[in-house]
């Protein structure tokens, strides 16, 4: 087989119902893992290690917003060429899609589902090892870390080089091979599909490529050595999350940003705390009047004095400013400090934002500014919260606390929605990116004692009970609001989806 032998399929048309609520306001290929989507991904081990120029994707459910990110993305700069399944036909099965392709298929095909994900992908030698062989049917195999990986995709039995047995969805293991979701067939395999099309009850394309073998059609198998995901359902995607994130938070950079007024007496000490752990540290000045953006700059911060509407808006501009993989917040007072910073990036690792909480009494430094009443009032906010959002499964006491680590691709989901100028900031981040279906852990951190200067938020009970009321608020009309948006955006579906 030759490069200009076989036609690149990515499918791509699928519900996505097993990952749903993630997949309610978009398709399951377009979900992220790094900063692309699992399409674009696909779309270049497609232009990248078969060196091919043009890609067919077959799409149905979301299939406007499919093309509108691939235009946006400069189509990975390859041509693409859809092909639109009505969502009526999709309950058919793959082998009905790909047969709308017969026409243009010549010699050969070659299939990329488009919700798997390969990390350190081998498959240009792959391309290699096919160009020099005759075949039928060629998939990409590889070694099973955990038993549940086969069962859930299919089983390879071998004899040599060939593949003499599949099985989709295994209920025994057999050995340790698991077939991926890259698949070259000859045009031989087209002609049974199309009787298998015929009969009452399709069976799974796998089941096929199985028949195809038991009567001697040509079938190789190629053993990879990537890491891969098959993404079925929510857990697999955290685990491909995990995956990347884990490998490279290490070498990600990380921007701090501390809003700060009159903190001349602390601000040095903060900087320096947590300069040896992050890249970058922005200092969000409020024009203070005792030099405290200057003390901030000689201890090495990027300063920035501005009259700001805020804590809030002090919070919001320097997330703007801040250009790094991994974004974090704490305060100028001293009262958190940089050796509880492993523990934020730890659960980063497996979670789009990691918010500290102050309500664990055994964290909390005697004397700090957490009495019973504010800590009872956190933690009565924060299972509202988890109330009002009890799907997204996120379990929260502290909606107060500022210490916190998000990835930059966490806030760029949620920045046009943040708009709160005071201390309600912290809540509203946190319900927008549960809004967006983002997952958000809570963790413990050390609370200290404010030992200089005076809290600019927490100035009596009467000033915290005011502020407790607007993030109350916020929270509450928030919650309407997106109540209000999935409305709509589920008639806007519905009308498109009758369309087709």
């Amino acid at each position: 087989m030759q490069q200009d032998d076989f036609v690149a399929i990515i499918l791509a048309a699928g519900k996505g119902s097993r990952l749903y609520p993630y997949t309610k306001k978009i398709s399951k290929v377009l979900l992220k893992v790094d900063e692309k989507t699992l399409l674009e991904r696909n779309i270049e081990i497609i232009k990248n290690k078969f060196k091919k120029e043009e890609v067919h994707i077959i799409v149905s459910h979301y299939a406007d917003e499919i093309k509108k990110y691939l235009e946006s993305k400069g189509n990975c700069g390859i041509n693409i060429v859809y092909h639109q399944i009505a969502t009526d036909d999709i309950e058919r099965g793959f082998i009905y899609s790909l047969l709308k392709l017969r026409s243009i298929i010549k010699k050969y095909f070659l299939i990329v589902m488009g919700d798997e994900v390969y990390f350190l992908s081998d498959h240009e030698k792959m391309f290699e090892e096919m160009q020099r062989r005759d075949f039928d049917i060629y998939c990409m195999l590889k070694e099973a870390n955990f038993p549940e990986e086969i069962l859930k995709n299919y089983s390879v039995q071998t004899d040599g080089e060939r593949m003499v047995f599949l099985q989709e969805k295994p209920t025994t293991i057999i050995n340790n091979y698991i077939g991926l979701g890259t698949i070259a067939c000859s045009v031989k395999m087209l002609d049974l599909m199309e009787q298998e099309l015929a009969k009452p009850h399709t069976r799974h394309f796998i089941d096929l490529l199985n028949q195809g073998i038991q009567e001697g059609l040509q079938a190789y198998y190629f053993l990879s050595h990537c890491e891969y995901y098959n993404i079925n359902n929510k857990d697999d995607l955290f685990l491909a999350r995990y995956s990347y994130r884990s490998k490279n938070i290490n070498t990600c950079t990380k921007s701090l940003i501390i809003p700060a007024y009159n903190e001349a007496q602390t601000i040095g000490y903060v900087v320096r705390d947590f300069k040896k752990y992050v890249d970058d540290i922005i200092v969000m000045d409020n024009v203070s009047e005792d030099g405290t953006g200057e003390i901030a700059r000689a201890a090495g911060a990027r300063v920035f004095s501005r009259n700001f509407k805020g804590y809030g808006d002090a919070i919001r501009q320097g997330l703007r400013e801040a250009n790094s993989d991994i974004l974090i917040i704490t305060e100028a007072d001293a009262t958190f400090r940089a050796n509880d910073l492993s523990k934020l990036l730890e659960y980063l690792k497996d979670a789009d934002a990691v918010i500290g909480t102050r309500t664990d009494g055994s964290f909390v430094q005697a004397n700090a500014n957490m009495d019973l009443l504010l800590r009872a009032g956190n933690i009565i906010v924060g299972k509202l919260v988890s109330l009002l959002w009890w799907n997204r499964q996120c379990r929260l006491s502290d909606v107060g606390c500022t210490y916190r680590a998000l990835w930059k691709s966490t806030y760029d989901q949620i920045k046009d929605r943040l708009t709160t100028d005071g201390p309600e900031l912290s809540p509203e981040m946190m319900v927008e990116m549960l809004g967006c279906w983002l997952r958000l852990v809570e963790i413990p951190v050390k609370y200290n004692q404010r030992v200089i200067g005076k809290s600019k938020i927490s100035i009596s009970k009467w000033h915290s009970l005011i502020v407790g009321l607007k993030m109350l608020y916020c929270i509450l009309s928030r919650r309407i609001q997106q109540w209000i948006e999935n409305l709509k955006k589920t008639i806007a579906l519905l009308s498109v989806q009758k369309h087709y």
